[in-house]
């Protein structure tokens, strides 16, 4: 039944223990964890819905054995004390080794996109796949792809910008400066729709 299968996945991944990599393949089995334990399916585990995944537990003569379990484990997890446990929270306990901010990373990089971030991230990866030339219509296409990238609209586009949309995609900041240092041709701080598209071309690879 379903808390049998509850009790039978909270085991904490080798990778867990081991180092600060989220593998793709945890993060979704710890996302099918969190939906198990979530039971009213509000986005949040409480206490009582917690509690529910040891009723699986070998009894002990004590009553309160499951609880005084549960509720220690629950503490743990529960980083801010409100009495919810969110699939956040649930990520940096499973995974002690990773900062707030790594696992930041990995929520953005493995949680579903919006539908207009898929859309842009299947015309980038058409146009990745380019000739060394674009046609006019491809010239266009990438003017429109690097506006996406251009959040104040001043034409170009800067080292803050270029970075914001790349941690969207798991983008470590270090590579996308190394990038940034190689394409940006006349050191202006910025590049413009040429430099761009040759960053295009020579580092696009979603």
């Amino acid at each position: 039944d379903r808390r049998s299968a509850v009790m039978s996945r909270m085991i904490i991944p080798k990778e867990a223990i081991q180092g600060k990599t989220i593998t793709k393949k945890a993060y979704e089995s710890l996302r099918d964890i969190f939906a198990d334990y979530d039971m009213n399916a509000s986005g949040t585990v409480d206490f009582q819905e917690f509690l529910l995944a040891f009723e699986g537990y070998p009894s002990r003569p004590e009553d309160t054995w499951r609880q005084r379990i549960a509720g220690s484990l629950f503490t743990r997890m529960d980083a801010n004390n409100d009495g919810d446990i969110t699939f956040r929270e649930l990520l940096l306990a499973y995974f002690p080794r990773c900062s707030p901010e790594d696992v930041d990373r990995y929520m953005s990089m493995y949680e579903p996109k919006t539908e207009a971030d898929l859309r842009l991230q299947r015309e980038c990866a058409r146009l990745a796949f380019c000739e060394d030339e674009f046609t006019l219509e491809q010239e266009h296409d990438l003017e429109r792809v690097m506006g996406q990238f251009d959040t104040n609209k001043d034409g170009v586009v800067d080292l803050d910008e270029l970075k914001g949309y790349c941690a969207d995609l798991g983008i470590g900041d270090n590579t996308v400066e190394d990038w940034f240092c190689q394409y940006d041709a006349d050191s202006s701080g910025s590049l413009d729709v040429r430099e761009f598209k040759e960053l295009f071309r020579g580092e696009w690879d979603t």
